[in-house]
């Protein structure tokens, strides 16, 4: 049986620390490579290699897939701090990444819902919500009126989230 390595609060703490730094840098990391590519798209720079589009050079020269070239771009664009720089604006410093690229589909008055504490999955629950009831205002039903405990449950949510503005 393995030993368990023992180690006091305090250098437990300074651990957990040590990866919300860490995951601080990759978002930054991330909202760069996003910069970068827009500063090469903006300037069709990849026609220089021969490409005809940023998302053809960075699938040549990195591997990268169209739609993460456009998730990079586009969390860069919607989240950074106008004028060129990778900084977050101050609401969405804290966010990780997977977060940001979630929150892109969403209006801006439902963005302005979440938190950094808050899961992708609370994220993706209110984009599938949007996205199931977007075409059919009938579905948005008044929580008192419901008849089934789906429809009601539904409704709540929905209440709720616009509540929680």
């Amino acid at each position: 049986m393995e030993e368990l390595q023992q180690i006091t609060m305090d250098e437990y703490l300074g651990l957990k620390n040590e990866i919300k730094t860490h995951i601080t840098t990759i978002v930054k990391s991330f909202v760069r490579i996003g910069e970068t590519l827009c500063k090469i798209d903006q300037a069709r720079a990849y026609e220089l290699d021969g490409y005809k589009s940023v998302a053809e050079m960075a699938k040549a020269e990195y591997g990268m897939n169209p739609s993460g070239v456009s998730r990079f771009m586009n969390v860069y664009e919607r989240y950074s701090l106008p004028g060129d720089t990778p900084e977050l604006q101050e609401q969405y410093k804290d966010f990780k990444f997977a977060q940001l690229t979630e929150m892109l589909q969403l209006p801006e008055e439902d963005r302005q819902i979440f938190h950094a504490e808050d899961k992708r999955e609370d994220i993706r629950e209110l984009k599938d919500f949007n996205k199931e009831n977007e075409n059919n205002p009938m579905n948005l039903l008044d929580w008192k009126s419901a008849q089934s405990t789906e429809d009601k449950l539904k409704a709540t949510i929905q209440e709720f989230f616009h509540e929680k503005q």
